[in-house]
């Protein structure tokens, strides 16, 4: 459910598709598809227990934005920070607390030509 929740966020994101179009996957790019593109993947989901039950879960997001172009890579990468970072609210019945950047990093694969940048989020989501 989370990542329907990230999909629904970044495809309604004017300034991320004006870049990439509807090229927003999760987990791996369609085959054959041209870039620039966008992946996200859930890296890790823990519930958050109390004394009566679960409360809330902290979610690990992640988000790639390829492209053969630097400056544009990087666009992308601030357009995705724009849709996420400090997002609150309910999105597919997910309600999204907190989302906080807690990584940049930037590569470049010499095998496709390929310049790199990916975002982690810290997500809070209420039970």
């Amino acid at each position: 459910m989370i990542g329907i929740a990230i999909n629904s966020i970044l495809t309604g994101s004017t300034a991320l598709t004006n870049l990439v179009g509807s090229k927003i996957y999760p987990y791996a790019i369609d085959e054959g598809e041209l870039l620039p593109a966008v992946i996200f993947s859930i890296n890790s989901v823990q519930p958050q227990y109390e004394k009566g039950g679960v409360y809330w879960d902290e979610a690990i997001v992640e988000v790639a934005s390829f492209d053969y172009d630097y400056k544009s890579c990087v666009s992308i990468s601030e357009a995705v920070r724009g849709s996420l970072e400090n997002y609150k609210g309910t999105v597919s019945s997910v309600e999204i607390v907190r989302a906080r950047v807690s990584n940049i990093s930037e590569a470049y694969d010499f095998d496709t030509n390929t310049f790199i940048s990916k975002i982690s989020f810290n997500l809070k989501i209420n039970k």
